[in-house]
């Protein structure tokens, strides 16, 4: 099923780090454009339901219970949001994600600077080049 990945977070958090404020879940962002991260510790899961099943699994409730890196994939098409996500990557986004994109380096720093400032960190790395 989809989005139903809270347990297994869960099981991997409590066999790994054991501390959710170690964690960083990485999900898509309709709300965002593609190319586009953004680094937060905000609780809510914004209508992600794969973020919601996280919540419950971990019981999460205050914002510093763990991380999230939201990647933009953003629906600026006429299809509805589940048959959205599901679609392959586009060429821009397998370029901008791939081991020499400028993408992962964008990744990188994010999860640099969070394990380095702790909770208090958020930023958003926007866009650097245009959509094609």
């Amino acid at each position: 099923a989809m989005n139903v990945l809270g347990k297994a977070v869960y099981r991997t958090l409590r066999g790994t780090v054991g501390d959710p404020r170690r964690m960083i879940v990485i999900h898509d962002c309709l709300y965002q454009n593609p190319g586009q991260i953004k680094l937060s510790d905000k609780v809510s899961p914004g209508g992600h339901r794969g973020v919601r099943s996280v919540n419950k699994a971990l019981y999460a409730s205050q914002p510093d219970q763990y991380y999230r890196l939201h990647v933009g994939i953003g629906n600026n098409e006429k299809v509805k949001n589940r048959e959205f996500v599901l679609k392959p990557l586009s060429a821009y986004e397998k370029e901008h994600y791939s081991p020499n994109g400028a993408g992962i380096d964008d990744v990188w720093k994010l999860i640099e600077k969070a394990a380095l400032k702790g909770e208090e960190y958020r930023d958003v790395i926007p866009m650097k080049r245009p959509l094609p």
